[in-house]
């Protein structure tokens, strides 16, 4: 009789593994691998040279980590993980992703149905969050979870591609419903190093594909990000003339493009662009928001508010999501809305909006700021006085509620009290030019301190030397100081 084989000696390769790729990221490791760990059979790390804890704490958690040379190439590093993953799945998230409490249980879920033998892919939703604004900045739909089989290949040494190598291998491509929440790059000083790597990595992947749709693409948002527009137009107009038709990022090409057109003055090319695209992708919320803008610019009010509602009421676009905003599908839009029905004198509607707004996104500062500022042009204290609560409440809006704060003391000529409380607001954030202006304001209306109002405006001024209404009420108080 034939002897079974011991599961023991022979084990059974793991089912699921996650793959990562690392480097400095001790501070990040620990909320990722907490929120993902137990639910994978096999964790490998590919270490691009920390030079801190990181592999220790991957260690922490089972991690099997291997060393692999730095050679500005996301894509060889991932093809390095793949290479020593056992599991018959591939998932991946990156050290600053997390995944909440029911977002773990819809992937246990989708993890228990996966069938070994089935060539198939899965997209999933990556939130990028600003943990300051505690909203949601941008959405997109990558893959993270799929079959792991001989020639699967990354492709592009940043903004890497398994997705073109999945369809020549003729991969079913699925839609999870799992959430990924991504925390990373807010502070300013990081962006702009990723910018500057990240253009250093793209210049060397357009040396090899000069003539590649998708690297001229993202050769546009990099220079866009780093306001060097007409480089970011040149590179999109390039991406546009060599895209395929129906590629997953064409129509989030020709909403930047017809964007930067516009931030450009190019007001009529990005008509054009939007009119083109949303030929191809009528619901698209970027193309949608930029035709908005385009009518306001125009002229076309009515255009602007057609748009904006389509945004809210219309039918929505289920194309591969590609970094658009959330709020453009809610509060964002409805505090544009607003702020185009105030401008119309038409204060319920916009009333209206903003409170959906708030409702919807609790921490939308522009909006409880629009609410604020409609209650106290309306005089409406008792509201207004709520508004306030919820600004000073917040550590986050606490020079807002200040501003506001003063606007309304200033509105029943209680100087004294105004100028006290943006003085002492502005020993701690000395750059707000919110802070500077009201005081200036405050200081002007009560008449007896000049000296001090002059110096309130030329902090205006030295925040933005253009600032019309500080250059205008400077001249006012050095006149009036020469009369004295």
């Amino acid at each position: 009789m034939q002897r079974m084989l011991s599961d023991e000696k022979y084990p059974m390769p793991p089912k699921v593994t996650l793959c990562q790729i690392l480097k400095n990221e001790e501070k990040n490791l620990p909320a990722c691998l907490d929120s993902v760990a137990d639910l994978v059979d096999e964790i490998i790390v590919i270490d691009t040279g920390s030079t801190d804890a990181t592999k220790q704490v991957a260690a922490r958690y089972g991690a099997r980590i291997h060393d692999f040379p730095w050679i500005d190439d996301f894509a060889a590093a991932r093809n390095e993980s793949m290479r020593r993953a056992t599991g018959r799945w591939i998932f991946l998230m990156d050290a600053d992703d997390r995944i909440d409490q029911e977002n773990r249980q819809r992937l246990r879920t989708v993890f228990s149905n996966l069938k070994d033998e089935e060539d198939a892919a899965y997209f999933m939703r990556w939130y990028c969050i600003d943990d300051v604004k505690q909203t949601v900045n941008s959405a997109y739909d990558r893959i993270h979870l799929f079959r792991n089989r001989p020639g699967l290949r990354w492709q592009y040494r940043i903004h890497e591609q398994i997705h073109p190598c999945l369809e020549s291998l003729h991969y079913t491509i699925y839609r999870a419903d799992v959430n990924i929440f991504h925390v990373g790059y807010q502070d300013p000083a990081v962006v702009e190093r990723k910018h500057e790597r990240n253009l250093r990595i793209l210049q060397r992947e357009r040396a090899d594909r000069p003539d590649d749709a998708f690297v001229l693409f993202n050769l546009g948002l990099t220079c866009q990000g780093m306001a060097r527009w007409q480089e970011s137009l040149a590179f999109y107009l390039g991406s546009l003339q060599r895209v395929r038709p129906g590629e997953y990022f064409e129509r989030k090409l020709y909403a930047m493009t017809a964007k930067v057109s516009r931030q450009l003055g190019q007001t009529a090319e990005a008509a054009r662009l939007c009119q083109e695209g949303r030929k191809r992708y009528p619901h698209d919320a970027d193309l949608l928001t930029q035709e908005a803008w385009i009518c306001y610019i125009f002229g076309d009010y009515a255009g602007t508010e057609a748009r904006f509602l389509q945004l809210l009421n219309g039918p929505k676009d289920d194309g591969i999501e590609l970094g658009a905003d959330p709020g453009l599908r809610g509060a964002v839009t409805r505090h544009n809305l607003a702020v185009l029905y105030r401008s119309q004198r038409r204060d319920g509607d916009a009333e209206a909006q903003w409170r959906a707004a708030v409702a919807e996104q609790p921490y939308f500062t522009e909006a409880w700021l629009g609410l604020g500022e409609l209650y106290l042009a309306q005089a409406r204290w008792q509201e207004m006085e709520q508004v306030l609560t919820w600004l000073e409440a917040n550590p986050r809006t606490r020079i807002e509620g200040a501003i506001l704060r003063a606007q309304k003391q200033l509105f029943h000529r209680e100087f004294a009290s105004a100028r006290q409380l943006l003085e002492a607001t502005l020993a701690d954030a000395p750059q707000s030019l919110g802070l500077r202006l009201v005081l200036s304001r405050v200081l002007i209306q009560e008449g007896s301190d000049l000296a001090a109002a002059e110096k309130a405006l030329r902090g205006v001024l030295d925040l933005d030397p253009n600032h019309q209404e500080a250059r205008q009420n400077l001249d006012f108080v050095l006149r009036q100081q020469r009369r004295g």
